[in-house]
């Protein structure tokens, strides 16, 4: 009987076991490196959230303002009162409602991002502070999204 000369690549070890195509390309070269590396995941974060929600805005050409009353007005319909405070979890709540589909820690990044004050609550004063009428924010961006 003759054994197989299948030599395993480098990369095949990281697949899991689960046989030879079990993860992309990408996915094994990654998972290779950061093994390699002795690396932690990238994970998402909350720079990456608001470059999203900062686009969502710029494409129905929202203010500030604006962006805050919609958001508002996911959560509480369209006569959202206008000095309306949102907890983590309203907000979570808001941003689904919109279609945003963020994991928990990145909702939480993004809100603990806007909560200028640090008071648990994001308000109409901490949205404006960091997504000005013109759609720049003093929020560093994220060089790898």
């Amino acid at each position: 009987m003759q054994r197989s000369r299948h030599r395993q690549k480098p990369w095949e070890k990281f697949a899991g076991g689960a046989g030879r195509h079990s993860m992309t390309s990408k996915q094994q070269m990654k998972q290779m490196q950061m093994t390699l590396f002795n690396e932690e995941p990238v994970r998402p974060t909350g720079a990456a959230a608001f470059k999203k929600m900062t686009t969502w805005m710029r494409s129905r050409n929202y203010g500030a303002e604006e962006g805050f009353h919609e958001i508002c007005s996911a959560l509480y319909g369209p006569a959202a009162p206008k000095l309306t405070k949102l907890d983590l979890e309203q907000f979570n709540t808001a941003m689904l409602k919109l279609g945003f589909v963020f994991p928990k820690e990145q909702v939480t990044e993004l809100f603990d991002l806007l909560d200028m004050n640090k008071d648990g609550m994001v308000d109409i004063k901490d949205w404006s502070g960091q997504m000005p009428e013109q759609g720049v924010s003093n929020i560093p961006t994220d060089p790898l999204h």
